[in-house]
């Protein structure tokens, strides 16, 4: 009853109206979650509505592409050894298995903390009992000294020669270098 005195006095929005939908759903589910051990995609779907707002709908897509591909451990009854196996047999970069295992990092703490209801142990979490995927860190190429004096002489205008010398002597980014004011400069 309270629920729909709180909606009547806001106007329903989309976003307002899928909130009461997903935190009914979270409560039928957490009803019969443990006994009956929730469906994957239950959990999932509370996991996915207990994220922060703003997340983007790509974020949301790539969460759901995610848990679609590795739904064999996804669950209650999840061991660590599981995961580990899981993420080892993934024909992917290591780039692609860290992809795996942060998503899935992001659902078991969720998971096991009191945030889901489900009531979990937080020292049963498999994923304390995963190893991280190695990421192999790629060392970007850089231009030598000659090379840089080629790109600035070639430079048309005294005003992209700044430029050029300027991420070239600073490592400034893209974005911090179109941030520079005059005001910037000692």
């Amino acid at each position: 009853m309270t629920l729909v005195r709180i909606q009547a006095r806001q106007p329903a929005t989309f976003e307002s109206i899928s909130h009461v939908s997903s935190n009914l759903q979270h409560q039928s589910c957490v009803k019969h979650s443990v006994k009956q051990h929730a469906s994957a995609s239950c959990i999932i779907d509370q996991f996915i509505a207990s994220r922060r707002d703003g997340l983007s709908k790509l974020t949301i897509q790539s969460y759901r592409e995610v848990f679609k591909r590795s739904i064999e451990v996804i669950g209650i009854e999840v061991t660590g050894q599981d995961i580990q196996r899981f993420l080892t047999s993934k024909q992917c970069t290591s780039g692609g298995k860290h992809g795996y295992y942060r998503v899935l990092r992001a659902f078991y703490n969720w998971l096991y903390s009191p945030k889901s209801c489900y009531g979990l142990q937080l020292q049963d979490n498999p994923i304390l009992f995963v190893d991280a995927p190695k990421v192999e860190k790629k060392i970007l190429p850089s231009l030598s000294l000659e090379q840089v004096d080629q790109v600035i002489d070639s430079a048309s205008c005294i005003r992209d020669k700044a430029i050029i010398s300027l991420f070239a002597d600073s490592g400034l980014r893209l974005n911090e270098v179109a941030n520079v004011d005059v005001r910037n400069i000692d």
